[in-house]
């Protein structure tokens, strides 16, 4: 916290962008983080910083409930209530009207927005399935592209499957693990960063990655 205190001790005007994907929780404990770092104005809303938010409130909710337009009367828990609540205290809405950007094919944005607002025609499903790529070949450059996968075991057989793609033999390599737990304990998998045996071929690319700062989670 004091590192974040020094880091940030001249910062008054702060801008945060697609709100819409955060949740009234988060607005809470973005308020409190804020009220945290500045405590020498933690009575007020944000630590007393200028705070501006943008986005295209039609856009997705946050993953997790609640969003921030969710009627108050629908949230039970008393943190997201608050972070609700704090929402409303915005004094100033400022409405961006003028399209600039789709006067140049305003058949295309008027679908967009009609989309927006989940009233799309007809008209609009055909236009957007007529500038889907769905039927152009797969470019070469596609199976080169770094892959993003959830879990851990996704990753493994995507490179597995890479490996075996390259049709050259493939060198096994003994890991060397510096874990919490022990081998036999149950949670060694848990603890384990990479598998027993590394598994490589002349061709592979490979991604080195390094923590930049664990206590951030980063």
């Amino acid at each position: 916290l004091k590192k974040l205190q020094e880091r940030y001790r001249d910062v008054h005007f702060v801008i945060i962008d697609e709100f819409s994907v955060v949740s009234c929780r988060m607005f809470h404990w973005i308020d409190q983080r804020m009220r945290e770092i500045w405590p020498q104005q933690r009575h007020f809303p944000f630590g007393g910083r200028d705070i501006i938010f943008t986005d295209d409130a039609g856009q997705l909710d946050p993953v997790v409930p609640y969003a921030l337009s969710t009627p108050l009367e629908k949230i039970q828990n008393e943190v997201q209530r608050k972070g609700r609540e704090l929402w409303e205290e915005i004094p100033y809405v400022c409405m961006l009207t003028d399209q600039n950007r789709g006067k140049s094919d305003p058949e295309w944005f008027n679908a967009l927005r009609r989309l927006r607002s989940r009233q799309p025609t007809s008209a609009d499903v055909e236009l957007l399935n007529s500038r889907c790529s769905s039927n152009t070949p797969v470019p070469d450059w596609y199976t080169r592209a770094k892959h993003i996968a959830h879990k851990n075991i996704d990753v493994d057989a995507a490179n597995n499957e890479s490996l075996l793609a390259n049709d050259t033999p493939i060198i096994y390599i003994n890991a060397l693990h510096h874990v919490q737990q022990k081998p036999e304990t149950p949670n060694s998998d848990r603890d384990r960063v990479v598998a027993t045996k590394l598994m490589l071929c002349v061709g592979a690319p490979v991604t080195l990655t390094v923590n930049l700062e664990q206590s951030a989670g980063l």
